[in-house]
């Protein structure tokens, strides 16, 4: 079922999905007119004012509305993800409101600006490949007919390795093919076999990949600590902020999560004690809380923990995005020297047999 359905959201026929720039800069200039005084409607009239191109489905927001629809729901329409759509939802309960829109803004702008570092450090390297690439079509083509009838005149000229390196370049089309069948048959079947999995099952099996582990962790622990700070802040307790998160309008990952707590109080069990069962928190988070429940100022422990944990999260991201370029490159320039083998080994092996 269309998670719009679930949520309660009736499209009203948005034309194309809105850019995920485009989303943060909304979410970003939102944020600044309502911390400046401006009701949402105010805001949004503006912002179609200067944002002229998105004229179209800003003035469908506001009509929207005007017409009892939430803010919420209509984010989710226009496309904008679960987590930013649940994000508002709980800022229009805790208050927060124009904070929630500036986090949602900034959180947009860090994933755009890694996927552009990301597409920076593989420009090149995949220009590389596509030339090694072609490199050993044009082999297969050209060369490789004009080995085989020499060898075939004369087998002393073969030597183990070039049968080796002969076989792999007649045999290349067909290992891409088979790499690109397997990765495809192997996207169907993960979808397929995950497809009825809980959120936490999910996110348990991506733990299992080892270097993914610390950026699950860390990003989750971040999110939840942070909207668990914001709705303390708004002085919530914990079984309301319990119901809260088991309401339809957040995430699948929430509610499930917040079942388990649910499960875990009426068993006796302590705030800091259910978190242990959570595979994707860092395992400072149990004594985070157990510490800001003793010293009463839990809101604002885990308000800067969660801070911590984004600040890491990030620099962590950077770090990978570092590795991946040299990696890349080695594993370009291993290929590379196996093409120059594949051509000059025949070649050796010929002279040798004519001197």
């Amino acid at each position: 079922m269309d998670l719009l359905q679930k949520m309660g959201i009736k499209k009203i026929g948005f034309i194309e999905p809105i850019k995920e720039s485009k989303q943060a800069f909304f979410l970003s200039k939102l944020a600044v007119l309502v911390e400046e005084g401006f009701s949402l409607k105010e805001a949004l009239n503006f912002l179609i004012l200067i944002m002229t191109k998105e004229k179209y489905w800003l003035e469908k927001v506001v009509i929207s509305l005007e017409s009892g629809q939430e803010f919420y729901q209509i984010l989710a329409e226009l496309g904008f993800s679960e987590r930013i759509s649940a994000e508002i939802y709980l800022a229009q309960v805790h208050g927060q409101f124009s904070q929630a829109l500036a986090n949602s803004g900034l959180y947009l702008e860090a994933k755009l600006e890694q996927r552009k570092k990301l597409k920076q450090l593989l420009h090149y390297p995949l220009l590389l490949v596509v030339f090694m690439l072609g490199i050993l079509f044009a082999m297969r083509l050209f060369l490789l007919p004009y080995f085989s009838q020499l060898f075939q005149k004369n087998d002393s000229l073969t030597s183990i390795l070039s049968q080796i390196s002969i076989g792999f370049i007649y045999c290349f089309p067909y290992i891409l093919a088979g790499i690109a069948a397997v990765g495809i048959s192997l996207n169907v079947y993960l979808k397929r076999r995950f497809k009825h999995y809980s959120a936490i099952a999910k996110i348990d099996l991506l733990l299992k990949i080892g270097f993914l582990d610390k950026f699950i962790k860390l990003y989750y622990t971040y999110y939840f600590s942070y909207e668990w700070a914001q709705l303390f802040k708004s002085g919530h307790k914990m079984l309301r902020i319990i119901q809260l998160m088991k309401e339809k309008e957040t995430t699948r990952l929430m509610q499930e999560v917040a079942l388990k707590m649910e499960d875990g109080l009426k068993n006796g069990h302590e705030f800091n004690q259910i978190m242990e069962q959570f595979n994707f928190f860092t395992p400072e988070l149990g004594a985070i809380i157990f510490h800001g429940e003793l010293t009463s100022q839990l809101a604002s422990e885990l308000s800067l923990y969660s801070a911590s944990c984004q600040k890491e999260f990030v620099t962590s991201i950077e770090k990978l995005l570092g590795w991946i370029q040299p990696v890349i490159f080695f594993l370009v320039a291993f290929f590379i020297l196996c093409i120059y083998l594949a051509l000059l080994l025949p070649m050796f092996t010929m002279m040798e047999g004519i001197v």
